[in-house]
């Protein structure tokens, strides 16, 4: 047995990677109404798809200090945006990492390149600012239960068709380093 787990992973090592493959062909061609999905690496029987949807709307990620949690973080941020318009995905980044890891999605003088998914993007490890985005993404939580009861919607779904052209984008919130936050 152990015999077969050496050759399948010596198998697998040598096998040539295409990150590419995990992008879409057409930028901004998914629509995020049933909810969000990204593949972030292959498996035994093809890519391994992260789902956030109206069941699975939380996720944790740990693990110990360099084991890839941050780069698990990019990838999905990069992969979302990818797939999804701004128009169907806000995101909401804050990093308590010393703005390590989302200072590539802000705007700066030397690379023009921002992230035009990005509502927020928090670099400066302070819990205050955290504290009041999640409390500012509270109030849109509140107005989207309101706009749902008003419209008969059960869900962000039923409400895009229900108020067409207001423009319900799925809203992630993405915290690298979350316990900051609690300390």
């Amino acid at each position: 047995m152990a015999e077969a787990v050496a050759t399948a992973a010596t198998d697998e090592a040598v096998r040539p990677l295409n990150a590419r493959a995990l992008l879409p062909e057409t930028l901004w061609s998914f629509d995020a109404a049933g909810g969000l999905a990204v593949p972030v690496a292959f498996g035994p029987d093809g890519p391994v798809t992260l789902r956030f949807d109206d069941d699975t709307v939380h996720a944790l990620v740990g693990g110990q200090a360099g084991a890839g949690k941050s780069t698990l973080l990019l990838d999905v941020v990069y992969g979302l945006a990818a797939r999804y318009a701004p128009e169907q995905l806000r995101f909401h980044l804050l990093d308590f990492k010393e703005g390590l890891e989302f200072a590539q999605f802000a705007p700066r003088d030397e690379d023009p390149f921002v992230l035009p998914h990005a509502d927020t993007i928090g670099m400066d490890s302070d819990r205050e600012f955290g504290v009041a985005v999640l409390r500012h993404v509270r109030a849109q939580m509140q107005h989207r239960a309101l706009a749902m009861r008003a419209a008969g919607a059960r869900d962000l779904r039923g409400l895009r068709i229900a108020r067409s052209g207001a423009g319900w984008p799925r809203i992630m919130i993405v915290i690298d380093e979350f316990q900051v936050m609690l300390t």
